[in-house]
């Protein structure tokens, strides 16, 4: 067996206090930065994390605002319905 290591890259969230890391059960780590937001932040490619301004958030952590734009953050509407279900 030899020893060779190489550097992987994929995202985790920067939302406080958030430690999900990005996959899709079958890979979690590509050979650059660049790769992991194309794999699993581009629309195009059904990336459901948001990368915007360096940043990146999981899934749960962005949502689309009241001009469809995606902001980072919980979904107010999301976590409102939530607080009245519990």
């Amino acid at each position: 067996m030899s020893d060779m290591a190489f550097p992987a890259h994929t995202l985790a969230c920067d939302w406080p206090g958030c430690d999900q890391t990005a996959h899709d059960g079958e890979y979690s780590a590509w050979e650059s930065y660049d790769s992991a937001v194309m794999m699993f932040a581009d629309p195009d490619n059904d990336g459901e994390w948001l990368h915007k301004d360096g940043r990146d958030y999981c899934p749960k952590h962005w949502h689309l605002d009241e001009e469809c734009r995606q902001v980072p953050g919980p979904d107010t509407e999301d976590s409102k319905n939530l607080e009245e279900e519990a």
